[in-house]
């Protein structure tokens, strides 16, 4: 089974989280958010394992196979510079709109990325 990481739980990181429980074993499934609240919130809602949540997304990506990037895209430059492992093994998802796969794959040193832009029937899981 893979493993996935969410970094960023806002509306579209939460609502894709929500989607993704409904098939994953919640012990395959890690996420990061700068916020307390949000992860916290994230954990107890679906019943994730304390230690596949974290504010620092360098101590769940290790674990994961694929990787979905929730983050805001003027947040980007910042989870890039701030990133100490090595990504080139994993899928890179992501739904940063505006953030190029060049972009993405120059700052991550990485070249297995997708670029999906989901939408509000995420959200209600349509």
């Amino acid at each position: 089974m893979k493993k996935i990481s969410i970094i960023g739980l806002g509306n579209m990181g939460s609502a894709i989280l929500g989607t993704l429980i409904k098939t994953f074993d919640p012990k395959n499934i890690f996420v990061s958010n700068h916020d307390l609240g949000k992860l916290n919130k994230a954990q107890n809602e679906f019943d994730l394992p304390k230690q596949n949540c974290s504010i620092d997304p360098n101590e769940i990506l290790p674990k994961a196979d694929i990787i979905m990037l929730a983050i805001k895209p003027q947040s980007f430059d910042d989870f890039a510079k701030n990133l100490t492992i090595d990504l080139k093994s994993k899928l890179v998802i992501s739904i940063m709109a505006g953030v190029s796969i060049d972009k993405i794959s120059k700052k991550l040193n990485t070249s297995k990325i997708i670029r999906s832009m989901p939408n509000l029937c995420l959200q209600v899981s349509m």
